[in-house]
């Protein structure tokens, strides 16, 4: 009997335990749903497909766009009647409340009493319809600026894909110069650790002094530390190219440095300024901004002209029958057509007009200062192209000379004629030499990257997707 009344419990807490381990199972995440790392090499064509599809700031612009779509879809009801039905039950004794519906039912008291109507029961069903004529232009007006809203986060989708892919190929051409720097900064280190280990065994014979030692030493340890630096730099290339993906920082990638299929930017600077002027989505959205705050004045102008609404409503009011019918003797309806004009406010409408002409102007000027800045913009990004041209030539020029000195003083320290030292520092020129040159290379090619995004070539929408709808993820 003692096993019997303890069993209930025990069965108890192990459904308990079943219930909690489901719930524990449906709390996690989908990992199906989670995004992915690409397998594989990851071109730069495919880096910025991922991140035009998955990054999280470019979906908000869409996600933004749809919010404004609806308010779109919203405005049209404006243009349609609104129609309603309500069907009521009302029982009472309270005179002035019964008595007009009493009336509407044809069932006023036979008594005539009006202090003393007794208890009635009032059973009615109304459909009623409204709708505006003319509202002086507001309704279109208000049509049109949210028409304008869409466009205008069209063109905000557009500048945040233009700024993500130069940051997504920003982000590409530093970790692959970070892993090249990173490729000559380890052979160095196996160059430098080769001579320190022969001059560790040339010391252990007394054939150097002490000093060569730990000359050879400390420059191990700063060949070693520049490979840690290198390291560190291409790993926060790698978080900053995730993040832009839509992926972990922690996200294994493998970028492959294959030519690049960037939109060519024009020769001169004359010609990509007049390219950026038509393509630049900046210049887009301030002329549609523009554009809104006109409809803004026009909208505060209407608030000056009358309204016309038209309205009609048909039902029936029974006393004590639930179902009410539409028959002649009980039928009640309505028709009214309404012209409404608020001919004083106390200036109020006017000022509104006053703030909306002020905001016009004001953005008139933004519109300006947005024209400027993209000329200014063109001009530092065609500047720094002519800067990484010439600093390409000269990394080339001081790799060249690197080689010939590396390979004099070699020669030199293999006839005894120079210092381990000497040799030693001919082989950190060439690895500095090395490193510039990769770094001017892809200076350059950031530079001719970053023309195109101050030219405004990465806009296009090149998935198919709008500003209202999210593209599909790969």
């Amino acid at each position: 009997m003692a096993s019997a009344t303890r069993q209930p419990p025990v069965v108890l807490l192990a459904a308990a335990l079943l219930v909690a381990v489901a719930l524990d199972v449906s709390a996690q995440p989908d990992a199906s749903q989670a995004p992915q790392a690409p397998r594989g090499p990851l071109t730069l064509g495919r880096a910025v497909e991922l991140a035009v599809a998955g990054n999280p700031g470019l979906e908000a612009t869409r996600l933004k766009g749809r919010q404004i779509q609806a308010m779109l879809d919203e405005s049209r009801a404006a243009f349609l009647p609104m129609v309603g039905a309500n069907y009521s039950f009302f029982r009472s004794d309270w005179p002035h409340m019964i008595i007009a519906q009493a009336i509407d039912a044809h069932a006023f008291p036979e008594n005539g009493y009006f202090n003393y109507p007794g208890t009635y029961t009032i059973y009615s069903a109304i459909v009623e319809g409204r709708m505006n004529l003319w509202a002086g232009g507001r309704d279109l007006a208000r049509r049109r600026l949210l028409t304008t809203a869409t466009e205008i986060c069209g063109t905000e989708n557009d500048m945040a894909r233009n700024a993500l892919v130069g940051q997504v190929i920003e982000s590409f051409f530093e970790v692959l110069a970070a892993g090249e720097r990173l490729t000559h900064a380890e052979k160095l280190v196996r160059t430098v650790r080769a001579r320190r280990d022969e001059t560790a065994g040339r010391f252990a014979e007394g054939a150097v002094l002490r000093a060569d030692l730990v000359d050879v030493e400390a420059r191990l340890a700063e060949a070693e530390a520049g490979v840690v630096h290198v390291s560190a730099a291409r790993l926060r290339g790698l978080a900053s190219l995730a993040i832009a993906l839509g992926l972990p920082a922690a996200s294994d990638l493998a970028p492959a440095d294959t030519p690049d299929a960037l939109a060519a930017t024009p020769e001169e600077y004359g010609a990509g300024l007049a390219q950026a002027l038509r393509t630049r989505p900046e210049l887009a959205r301030a002329r549609l901004m523009t554009r809104r705050f006109e409809l803004g004045v026009s909208i505060a102008k209407s608030e000056l002209l009358p309204r016309l609404d038209t309205a009609a409503a048909i039902g029936s009011y029974r006393d004590g029958n639930p179902i009410p019918e539409i028959s002649r003797d009980q039928k009640v309806w309505y028709a009214t057509v309404m012209l409404s004009w608020e001919l004083f406010d106390g200036g109020a409408r006017q000022a509104r007009i006053a703030k909306a002409n002020a905001e016009l102007d004001e953005f008139r000027e933004v519109d300006r200062k947005t024209t400027l800045e993209v000329e200014l913009d063109v001009r530092k990004a065609y500047l720094r192209i002519g800067e990484a041209r010439a600093a390409l030539q000269a990394a080339e020029r001081r790799l060249e000379a690197a080689r010939e000195m590396r390979d004099v003083r070699q020669t030199q320290h293999e006839a005894g004629a120079a210092t381990l030292a000497s040799a030693l520092e001919g082989e950190q020129m060439l690895t500095d030499a090395l490193m510039g040159r990769t770094n001017a290379d892809f200076e350059l090619r950031k530079a001719h990257a970053d023309a195109g995004r101050a030219l405004g070539l990465f806009a296009a929408r090149v998935d198919g997707s709008s500003c209202c709808g999210a593209a599909a993820r790969p």
